[in-house]
């Protein structure tokens, strides 16, 4: 509910569009500066490191001094990786009929779940993730031939310090 309206939403990662991070970071960098915090340091986990990194692409932000990248995630190729082609294509003819129906807030079929754990997410939240451009094709871990990837990367002027593993 927000305190402002009243309106009740749904909310959470089932509902969230990726460029909705910027804002959420701005807003925590925000407080942290008013709290007394001039100099930041972004800290993303999987798909927090492609957020974190969409934030420095879209925002420039000089209060961030740097960028720690902790097993950033191809969440793309994990997706196309579990799937058959012509599942994709279906999911896609999916979330595109219920978004023209006025019901992109309805969540798709459970066997469209995301990441490891099969996360439900909705028709909107699905487009905006997947359909052309997909948002979350920040990173191109595995040679998908991405012409979007890393863009957002190349433009991180801060010092960036990347960690891999298992």
């Amino acid at each position: 509910e927000s305190p402002r309206t009243a309106e009740v939403r749904k909310g959470g990662g089932a509902y969230h569009r990726f460029e909705d991070s910027v804002l959420d970071l701005e807003s925590w960098i925000s407080e942290g500066e008013r709290r007394g915090y001039g100099r930041v340091v972004l800290f993303g986990h999987s798909l927090g490191s492609l957020k974190a990194t969409h934030y420095l692409f879209r925002t420039g932000d000089p209060r961030v001094k740097g960028l720690v990248l902790a097993s950033t995630a191809d969440l793309v190729a994990m997706h196309e990786g579990r799937y058959t082609k012509q599942e994709l294509a279906d999911f896609l003819a999916t979330a595109r009929r219920l978004v023209a129906e006025g019901r992109g807030t309805d969540l798709m079929p459970p066997e469209c779940g995301m990441g490891l754990l099969f996360q439900p997410v909705s028709a909107d939240a699905y487009l905006d993730r997947f359909d052309e451009p997909a948002s979350w094709d920040v990173m191109d871990l595995y040679d998908r031939g991405s012409e979007r990837a890393f863009e957002a990367l190349r433009s991180v002027s801060v010092p960036i310090l990347a960690l891999f593993g298992t």
